[in-house]
């Protein structure tokens, strides 16, 4: 009656040709395929690199400008990777030099005005020696001419003596003068020198 009483499975061979052929033909589907992620994986390698070796050449340059003599600037990074951990270092540096070079600035600047004074004071002490000492021989002979005059202790004898005792007197209170005259020098040249709206180019000798 044609009755169903089992399967029978029997095993499909192919020529080795025939296999080949499915071989190229599964190769050639998929190619495209390969092709396609290869790019993209080229892209995202370029894309990554790019992002990169950009970030390190502006840390460069500006390293390189700085050393030129140029002021460092910050830079912007906005990712939070190992890149970006040394542009902050970077941006931090930045922030110190600065804060270093004005503090340096502003130590040179006042050196400077120190050593100024120092050689202000030392040049007005000088003349200011001189005219003390001259201010102080002119008093002591005018006390000495005072006692002449009033005649307790000795006696003037002529006009010729006063004018041979007033005579140092003269001298000394020329010096004097050139004395002051020079310190009137010196202040109106530091006076000139501190002035911010001109340039002088004349020295205090």
């Amino acid at each position: 009656n044609y009755a169903k009483i089992g399967y029978i499975a029997l095993p499909s061979f192919i020529s080795q040709t025939e296999m080949n052929m499915h071989v190229e033909n599964f190769m050639v589907k998929l190619l495209p395929l390969y092709i396609i992620l290869l790019l993209i994986s080229i892209l995202i390698v370029w894309g990554i690199s790019y992002a990169i070796t950009s970030s390190l050449s502006v840390v460069s340059d500006q390293l390189k400008q700085h050393q030129q003599g140029a002021d460092a600037k910050h830079i912007e990074y906005v990712f939070s990777d190992e890149v970006g951990e040394i542009i902050t270092q970077y941006n931090l540096m930045v922030d110190a030099l600065e804060e270093s070079s004005e503090r340096l600035a502003r130590t040179e600047r006042e050196m400077a005005w120190r050593t100024m004074a120092r050689q202000v004071a030392h040049e007005i002490n000088n003349p200011l020696a001189y005219v003390t000492t001259n201010i102080a021989f002119c008093m002591e002979r005018i006390r000495y001419i005072e006692e002449l005059l009033d005649g307790k202790s000795i006696r003037l004898d002529s006009p010729a003596s006063l004018r041979a005792m007033l005579r140092p007197m003269a001298q000394a209170l020329t010096d004097a003068h050139q004395g002051t005259s020079r310190v009137a020098t010196i202040v109106r040249d530091l006076s000139a020198l501190t002035r911010d709206d001109k340039e002088f180019d004349s020295t205090i000798d």
